[in-house]
C-alpha cells in the first residue's frame, strides 16, 4: 500500500512540474508549436538552477517534409541574442524525432539543457529555434527564464 501510495505522490508531482509554460512564438514557419513543456518549472519565470539539468519538451507539427534539424540556442540578455552552445545541436539525433519528418504529422521534440554553476545568476529569455536544413524554422520559441542557486 504504501508504495503505491509513493507512485502515485510520485505521478501527479510530475505532471504538476511538466505543466506547460507560456511561451511566444517567435517564428514558427515549417511547423507549428503545440506546446512547450519545461522540466522543472513550478513557477514562471522558470528557474534553471545552477549545476543541474533542465528538460525541454516541445510538441509540434510538421507542415512539410524535413530531411535535418539543427537546434540553436540564445539567451537575450537586454535584447542581445548570445549564442548557447550545446553538446547535441542535432535535431535528429537522441532527441525523439526521426529524420525525415513527415508533412501533417506531431512530433515531440525533447532535450536536456545542462545549467553550468559557472553560469551567472541573471534573468533573460531562452530562444530555442529546430531548424531545417535550409535554415527555416521548424519551430522558434521565447521563454522567460532565471539561473539560480540551489
Amino acid at each position: 500500500m504504501l508504495v503505491r501510495t509513493v507512485f502515485i505522490i510520485a505521478f501527479v508531482a510530475s505532471a504538476v512540474l511538466a505543466e506547460p509554460v507560456k511561451y511566444l512564438d517567435c517564428g514558427s514557419k515549417v511547423g507549428q508549436i503545440v506546446s512547450v513543456d519545461v522540466t522543472p518549472c513550478p513557477k514562471e519565470p522558470c528557474d534553471l538552477i545552477k549545476g543541474g539539468n533542465t528538460t525541454i519538451a516541445v510538441k509540434f507539427t510538421s507542415k512539410e517534409v524535413v530531411n535535418n534539424a539543427t537546434a540553436v540556442v540564445h539567451g537575450i540578455l537586454a535584447g542581445v541574442p548570445i549564442p548557447f552552445p550545446l553538446s547535441n545541436a542535432d535535431g535528429c539525433k537522441d532527441s525523439g524525432l526521426e529524420c525525415p519528418l513527415k508533412s501533417s504529422t506531431t512530433y515531440m521534440y525533447t532535450t536536456i539543457l545542462p545549467v553550468k554553476s559557472v553560469y551567472p545568476q541573471l534573468k533573460l529569455v531562452v530562444k530555442w529555434e529546430l531548424k531545417d536544413e535550409k535554415k527555416d524554422d521548424i519551430f522558434c520559441f521565447e521563454v522567460p527564464v532565471q539561473i539560480v542557486k540551489k
